[in-house]
């Protein structure tokens, strides 16, 4: 009987591999997904990318019968799903249950990945893929450094032409945040390959560390900077305290070890002075010197106030999942609070609050950013405990390393949003995984492997999140259709009001731009940017009255100064003043700097004295 159990231990153990390949090529291929042609050309294809990997590697997982150690009712996987219970419920009775519903589908999509890691995320395979990630991380690195530069003309916006300098997305991950802190997160656990590794590995990781250094200091993101900086000195006083503790004396590795960290500072230094960091770091600091926050912090000191209001109204259950773009659009408009708050002149409106923590506070309430402060802190926690208590050089640097890259990422969620982002939440559920991995042991691992009675229930409920997933890959599968015809649109849109063309050619492309944007609302209504592009369309043709239903619905999904703007010259087209003045007071209440809203009040008041 002993024999049997270890014979289909065994087997079952060699099926994983499918599973931890599968992860591996997710995470690796994952930065590079773009869509070059379409309207939003990064963040939704990596997230419809996502969607069919982890439908796949849910697939593997029934395929191969893993299943889970017994957990108990207060244990943090029971958590896990606590929170995604309240998730779902608060979704339900949010007052936008629509909206939140698609944002609720990304949750339980990553919850789904997180409980297929955890029986397959070793220490080993751990090693593997963080190493292959800092692969994939690096080539982005050099990408950034070579767009920073010019260098590159892949990356060009909807018009054609070429992104460069600060406003240059990291690589092809698309969004300079996003790559800023993935090449810190990764060069922070590549620190264990240069204590642990062999000399190879060591060489590697040091190329490694110093291309995701490299691509960080370039993308000049000063939180992921400053995260990496903290965290690196958490790290430094656990290993001099593990080092002095072992060994009794002070250690000839420690000396080593200086020596080795004030070369990287200098060349750290030389490379920040030719990025821009140096400067960017200065001129932050004069700014807060002289009082002028909302600039040192690129905007973000005026939304985290408005934000802490909109709670101070709705502290405990919240105004709904993924609803704060509208709701701080209209409270900064529609009240007084709001409106004494000076916010940096911007087009669009801010869609995040670039604070984790005040944003799941505003959407799901104080039980949520309290579930959220536990997912954190109980692993954190319960890896100090064992760390107090590990004797391995290689476990204690490993799941430190892996404790101390949580506390990062806390660190960046202060001025960042990548809980909310489908590019960097699987890289913190790896690490997740890693750490409750090591709190389970392998012993409970192959014991869970060999229990059908439990994997019975592990197909069942992979085989439940299957077909969900399924349904939302298929959904994704559309928008991604649609925002290839989006992208094509845009350019149509902006070649018929260039004025380079005659009446009847620019005619001609605004009609070829409507087709397109209605074959993509049929595809996917729930875009809310082909509202605003088929208004547009419309004016350009002359339908006023249609243009102003298509900049409506835009404005009940994205309302921002810019489409009400649009909104009202709608109407005045229409010779709707009343309606125009409104709409353009609102798009002034949100920013009383937004020139194109002036420009509209300044016609509009000339048209109403004639």
């Amino acid at each position: 009987m002993k024999y049997k159990t270890k014979r289909k231990v065994e087997a079952n153990k060699d099926r994983s591999g499918w599973i931890r390949g599968l992860v591996v090529l997710y995470l690796v291929l994952l930065p590079f997904v773009a869509s070059l042609g379409g309207f939003d050309q990064f963040r939704l294809p990596k997230t419809v990318f996502s969607v069919w990997a982890i439908l796949a590697i849910v697939v593997a997982t029934m395929a191969v019968g893993r299943s889970w150690p017994r957990f108990g009712w207060l244990s943090w996987e029971a958590l896990v799903i606590a929170g995604l219970a309240y998730v779902g419920l608060h979704t339900l009775i949010s007052a936008s249950p629509s909206q939140s519903w698609t944002a609720f589908q990304c949750v339980f999509l990553f919850a789904a990945f997180l409980f297929c890691l955890l029986p397959v995320a070793s220490p080993a395979f751990q090693r593997v893929a963080w190493l292959s990630i800092a692969g994939a991380m690096g080539v982005n690195a050099a990408l950034t450094v070579l767009q920073f530069h010019g260098l590159v003309a892949e990356i060009k916006n909807s018009a054609g032409e070429v992104i460069s300098g600060r406003m240059n997305p990291a690589g092809l991950i698309g969004e300079v945040n996003s790559g800023g802190f993935l090449f810190g997160l990764v060069s922070l656990i590549l620190i264990y390959f240069l204590v642990m590794g062999k000399r190879r590995v060591k060489i590697l990781a040091g190329f490694l560390m110093a291309m995701n250094l490299g691509g960080l200091a370039y993308s000049r993101t000063l939180t992921a900077v400053a995260a990496l900086l903290i965290c690196g000195l958490i790290w430094l006083a656990f290993h001099h305290w593990w080092a002095i503790r072992r060994e009794h004396r002070f250690p000839r590795s420690l000396v080593y070890l200086w020596i080795a960290l004030i070369a990287v500072g200098g060349v750290g230094l030389a490379v920040g002075a030719r990025s821009g960091i140096v400067s960017r770091v200065r001129g932050v600091i004069r700014l807060a010197e002289r009082g002028e926050w909302s600039v040192a912090t690129a905007g973000r000191q005026p939304v985290y106030l408005l934000t802490w209001r909109m709670i101070e109204e709705e502290p405990w259950l919240g105004r709904g999942l993924d609803t704060f773009g509208q709701d701080f659009f209209y409270f900064r408009a529609g009240t007084g609070a709001g409106q004494r708050v000076r916010l940096l002149e911007q087009p669009g409106a801010f869609r995040e609050v670039h604070n984790d923590y005040l944003q799941v506070w505003e959407e799901l309430g104080l039980p949520g950013v309290i579930l959220l402060l536990a997912l954190f802190g109980i692993p954190i926690l319960r890896s100090v405990q064992h760390q107090r208590r590990e004797s391995s050089p290689t476990s204690f640097n490993w799941n430190g390393l892996l404790t101390i890259a949580i506390v990062y990422v806390m660190i960046n969620c202060l001025a960042f949003f990548p809980l909310r982002l489908a590019l960097t939440v699987p890289y913190l559920l790896l690490i997740v995984a890693g750490l409750r991995r090591y709190e389970w042991g392998d012993a409970a691992i192959a014991e869970a492997g060999a229990d059908r009675a439990v994997s019975r229930w592990g197909l069942v409920a992979s085989g439940l999140a299957g077909i969900f997933i399924l349904v939302v890959a298929i959904q994704g599968t559309l928008a991604w259709s649609a925002n290839k015809s989006l992208g094509v649109a845009v350019f149509l849109v902006q070649r018929a009001s260039s004025g380079q063309f005659s009446p009847q050619q620019s005619r001609t492309f605004a009609d070829d731009a409507l087709a397109r944007l209605k074959q993509a609302e049929d595809s996917a209504s729930w875009i809310p940017e082909l509202y605003s592009l088929e208004g547009t369309a419309f004016m350009q043709l002359g339908r006023y009255d249609e243009a102003a239903g298509k900049y409506q619905q835009a404005a009940r999904l994205i309302p921002s100064s810019e489409v009400l703007t649009n909104l009202a010259t709608a109407y005045m087209a229409e010779r709707k003043f009343d309606r125009a003045e409104e709409t353009i007071r609102l798009a002034l209440n949100y920013d009383p700097q937004y020139s194109k809203a002036r420009d509209a009040l300044h016609f509009l008041k000339d048209q109403q004295s004639k």
